[in-house]
């Protein structure tokens, strides 16, 4: 088994300015494979801290996965100290270099400003790994290390900071070549709404420990999300008939101890929940969802309806991506269009509520955005997005839903005041928000994290539908 060590550096991190989600994404992936994660630090951008942080962790391990300083100023200092530990020249990377500026001509810029030349000062001899998502490639050194208190053979990864650009470089070239041969992993996951951890962990603390007397070395975990809490367990066996054994274990006692415990709070069983938690809740309650989508073209319905038996209770989305649509299907009044903009929580709210008294919906979901790259404003920059939530009060727990969603910057729409008394009257509750995702990212990024986080809102909501509905 390899023993693995993460190393996230900058001073944002470190500061708290930034939190960082990319210890966590790499630590839990190498747990899937079957990696021993050892030791995980945060370091500021300082040569001998960092240093000192290598070496701390290369004690303990023979890899480590380090995040963060490939940048063009100043304070990124990755390829310097790598190629000091490792007692390497640093030189020009005529291959690094082409990659920084097909990066900027991407991006629609012909001239690549002089400070990015630094982004090819690597150690000589490493190797490159690609980075389609920014100008930054990273790298990796495998060698004997240089002067100090560790020698021995020894593997680093550098990968850069930010997240979209660290997890796909991650996955697809650094992920493979740390997977082990021989180890058999399995774990048994479960999307839990409703309740806390402490409060899950009296229901089956008893059960865990149990279950940890049973089989020494498996993982219990409790990971909190948005309105959420990933529970599960993961083993890692040495042969596959120790993992059939300890399966067999897990999936008998343990996991019917589990389903009894958690009851109706368990809307998913996958890692890969939010959808197939919201689609199983909704099937189970009975209640009605549809989709009205502009910006994300689609997707959030498409991420629906790769849910076998969605039918059930989804029917179905409408992308209206022109004002004329949004008039026509929807109802959006062609006032609002001009005077808020299609891009505004008053379409949003119009969008949703049109559509959920068109179709007859228990809940509707609206999303009007700008994911660029142009079409942006002063006052709707690209990577603002709107939405819109329209619910039957007899349907849902509104009183649940809206405390739960208040804490996400969902509320009342104050620009909509004709869709809010129709919705009055026809006994639905609406709520609007906007997010700004930031102007610098791709437009399938955007459209992705626009759809994510309709996602994570549509479970929030699956976890206040009706007792009685249930």
């Amino acid at each position: 088994m390899k023993r693995v060590g993460l190393l996230i550096t900058g001073n944002e991190v470190l500061f708290g300015k930034t939190r960082d989600t990319n210890g966590p994404h790499m630590a839990a992936a190498l747990r899937k494979v079957g990696c021993e994660v050892r030791r995980s630090l945060v370091c500021g951008d300082d040569v001998e801290e960092i240093l000192r942080a290598l070496d701390y962790l290369f004690e303990n391990c023979d890899v480590v996965l380090m995040t963060g300083g490939l940048g063009p100023t100043s304070d990124d200092l990755t390829a310097e100290i790598i190629a000091r530990r490792f007692r390497l020249p640093l030189a020009f990377n005529d291959e690094a270099w082409a990659a920084c500026v097909d990066a900027f001509a991407r991006m629609g810029r012909s001239a690549v400003p002089e400070t990015n030349r630094k982004q090819a000062n690597l150690p000589v001899g490493c190797r490159l790994l690609p980075n389609p998502n920014g100008t930054a490639v990273g790298f990796s050194v495998s060698g004997e290390l240089g002067d100090g208190q560790v020698s021995g053979q020894k593997t680093v990864y550098c990968l850069p900071g930010v997240p979209f650009e660290m997890e796909p470089m991650f996955a697809a070239s650094v992920l493979p070549n740390l997977t082990p041969s021989g180890a058999v992993t399995f774990q048994r996951t479960w999307q839990v709404f409703g309740l806390g951890e402490s409060a899950m962990q009296e229901r089956v603390g008893e059960l865990e420990r149990t279950l940890q007397n049973d089989l020494p070395g498996i993982v219990v975990s409790y990971q909190a999300h948005a309105g959420y809490v990933t529970y599960g367990c993961f083993f890692s066996a040495p042969h596959s008939a120790a993992a059939v054994a300890a399966e067999t274990l897990v999936d008998g006692a343990y996991a019917q101890g589990v389903e009894k415990a958690f009851g109706r709070h368990i809307v998913g069983r996958s890692e890969l929940s939010l959808a197939a938690s919201t689609i199983s809740a909704f099937t189970e309650a009975g209640v009605t969802l549809a989709v009205a989508e502009s910006c994300t073209g689609g997707a959030l319905s498409k991420e629906l309806t790769a849910i076998p038996r969605s039918s059930l209770c989804y029917l179905g989305g409408i992308t209206t991506y022109a004002n004329s649509w949004k008039e026509q299907f929807l109802g959006v009044s062609g006032e609002t269009l001009q005077n808020r903009g299609a891009v505004s929580e008053a379409t949003a709210a119009e969008m949703a509520s049109g559509l959920l008294l068109r179709v007859n919906a228990d809940v509707v979901l609206s999303i009007t955005g700008v994911a660029g790259p142009g079409g942006g404003s002063d006052r709707t920059p690209v990577g603002t997005v709107c939405f819109g939530l329209a619910v039957r009060s007899a349907r849902v727990d509104v009183q649940g839903l809206v405390s739960r969603l208040e804490g996400f910057k969902w509320g009342a729409p104050q620009e909509a005041p004709e869709a809010v008394g129709v919705c009055v009257s026809e006994g639905v509750t609406l709520l609007t928000t906007t997010v700004r995702f930031g102007s610098r990212l791709r437009r399938d990024v955007i459209q992705m994290r626009a759809c994510v986080q309709a996602l994570g809102t549509l479970a929030m909501v699956a976890e206040s539908l009706s007792m009685e509905q249930r």
